[in-house]
């Protein structure tokens, strides 16, 4: 039974007409198919995943284009950073390293992304609760 099913028995009849008898998956339905059935969690210790700390594909993106490096000193300040986070039930932050900006969700210890923190100066962070500053 689908998420719509569950929701609506009779269904919807907004769906378009591909061929003779067959109904396309409207944009609605497949979008609320996707939040009601979300996929299953990632497995632990993927290959994106280091020290306790996992980086989204949009990060990997930002720090190739962004020219920026992901060393063990950047592991280690994060896995720091996230474990002090998760103590005070920090859910989404700002973490700042040496020259680095990085935005993390904290429950998945997932960097969302990154960027020097010369380009974070004057930027506007929104929908976080918490801060880090590494030493």
């Amino acid at each position: 039974m689908t998420a719509l099913e569950r929701i609506a028995p009779g269904g919807l009849s907004t769906g378009t007409r591909v061929r003779s008898g067959e109904l396309a998956q409207p944009g609605f339905e497949a979008a609320l198919e996707r939040l009601l059935d979300p996929p299953p969690p990632e497995p632990e210790g993927d290959e994106a995943s280091t020290d306790g700390v996992r980086l989204s594909r949009h990060a990997e993106s930002r720090l190739a284009s962004r020219g920026l490096s992901f060393g063990e000193e950047e592991r280690a300040q994060l896995s720091e950073a996230l474990t002090a986070l998760q103590g005070r039930q920090a859910r989404k932050a700002l973490v700042l390293t040496g020259d680095r900006a990085w935005i993390v969700g904290v429950e998945r210890r997932t960097v969302v992304t990154v960027m020097s923190r010369t380009e974070a100066l004057g930027q506007v962070f929104t929908d976080l609760d918490s801060t880090y500053v590494a030493g």
